[in-house]
């Protein structure tokens, strides 16, 4: 969104499940991504002050498709890609952003049209076409391996209306390059690093058939709200049973 989310919880907005320490245990909703990341931020630092492992998790792309970062930095590290659109992306208290206008600057880093697409049709910007079929020649493949097994997975290139999932990633990695800097070594990045820190973030997907979101029980105002805490309860439950060490190490 690139205004606040309504006063009253809404579907397609910001919820957060910090498990187990909410009681009553009810997802959290946030009208700005400003406000999210400062409470993810403070409870962190409670559980790093508590001495406690915590297993952070993100609904939306950590990385793009193979050679990515090569083509765009000349480098193939997933970390130079955050830092450079942490450098450059905009998100101001109210949600007012720059994202259509960093998705055009990174196709102008690379050949032929796209591969970002999507925009508003009122907003015409040079290089970001307003569909997927005016790309071409870009040379990157349009899903990540993970992705061909998860086929209902959108792609990260997409930036506008249903399943815009690359505009969650380009807002939402230069938060992750944040909570990097405040933690320091606390944190590692999973799968790019050793998961053996305080601190894990992971990519997370809600919708995978084996978390059971759509069949969650809990009167929760919206489906957003309802895959947040089944979510937190899959892999809250993984941890109790002592396998989510090995989930982690099987990359």
């Amino acid at each position: 969104r690139s205004k606040p989310s309504p006063v009253k919880p809404t579907k397609d907005a910001i919820f957060a499940s910090y498990w187990p320490c909410l009681n009553p245990r009810v997802p959290l909703y946030f009208r700005t991504r400003m406000q999210a990341f400062q409470a993810i931020a403070e409870w962190v630092q409670t559980e790093i002050s508590a001495q406690r492992r915590v297993l952070l998790g993100f609904d939306f792309a950590f990385g793009y498709p193979a050679r990515f970062a090569q083509s765009l930095l000349g480098a193939n590290s997933v970390f130079a890609v955050w830092d450079w659109l942490s450098g450059r992306v905009t998100d101001a208290a109210d949600n007012a952003n720059n994202r259509f206008q960093i998705a055009a600057e990174v196709n102008a880093c690379l050949p032929g049209v796209g591969p970002f697409w999507g925009r508003p049709s009122h907003l015409k910007i040079d290089g970001l076409p307003e569909k997927g079929s005016l790309r071409e020649g870009h040379g990157m493949a349009e899903r990540r391996l993970v992705e061909t097994i998860v086929p209902s997975a959108h792609s990260v290139w997409k930036l506008f209306t249903i399943g815009s999932v690359g505009s969650q990633v380009l807002m939402g990695l230069p938060y992750l390059v944040q909570l990097r800097a405040e933690f320091g070594k606390a944190i590692s990045v999973w799968p790019f690093e050793t998961p053996d820190t305080p601190v894990v973030l992971a990519e997370i997907y809600p919708s995978l058939p084996v978390i059971g979101a759509q069949d969650h029980p809990g009167a929760f105002v919206t489906p957003d709200a309802r895959q947040v805490d089944a979510t937190s309860t899959y892999y809250s439950d993984l941890i109790d049973r002592g396998e989510i060490d090995n989930a982690l190490n099987r990359v």
